[in-house]
């Protein structure tokens, strides 16, 4: 699609429950994702970081240190994106993400908060995917997205530990 007022492309890349492929997924079609993404995390990581990215993989464990505040951010080297939803997959381990908020920046310094969940049980467990929202209503463009611990996970410990995450909504070229 195009708006004409800005002359800016854009897609939308909505959340389905049938079908969990999302901007991530969206990138790696697009080219490398590599080239398209770079991640970097709070401390650590363990994993891999690539599959962190692919919704669909059912064997990467990807973890910061323990360490409270962890952080993984997620920069849209060359797009921005309008996030609307997105969805967590827990990995087999006691160290499931309990708190945390979604974060997004236009340059990296400054954050603004778009979800916040306080003792969510919804990836208390091995394998789980949920889908969350997010309070973007002023649907303004971000270059960074953050997954922020603000909490000991389930075992009480401080890891940020997920098999893979993917956000929907819309991408900008």
């Amino acid at each position: 699609m195009k708006n004409s007022k800005e002359e800016r492309k854009w897609e939308d890349i909505l959340y389905s429950s049938g079908n969990l492929k999302g901007i991530f997924a969206h990138l790696r079609q697009q080219s490398k994702i590599d080239d398209e993404e770079n991640v970097t995390v709070s401390s650590g990581p363990t994993g891999d970081k690539k599959l962190l990215l692919d919704i669909e993989n059912t064997s990467n464990d990807f973890y910061t240190g323990n360490l409270p505040n962890s952080w993984i951010c997620f920069e849209f080297k060359h797009h921005t994106v309008i996030p609307t939803n997105y969805t967590i997959t827990s990995y087999g381990c006691p160290y499931h993400p309990r708190s945390w908020f979604i974060e997004v920046s236009v340059t990296g310094s400054e954050w603004f908060q778009l979800d916040e969940e306080r003792g969510c049980s919804s990836l208390k467990g091995q394998n789980l995917v949920h889908t969350f929202g997010n309070k973007n209503e002023r649907k303004k463009e971000f270059k960074y997205i953050r997954m922020k611990s603000t909490g000991p996970d389930w075992s009480g410990d401080n890891f940020l530990e997920i098999r893979s995450i993917e956000f929907y909504g819309k991408i900008i070229k």
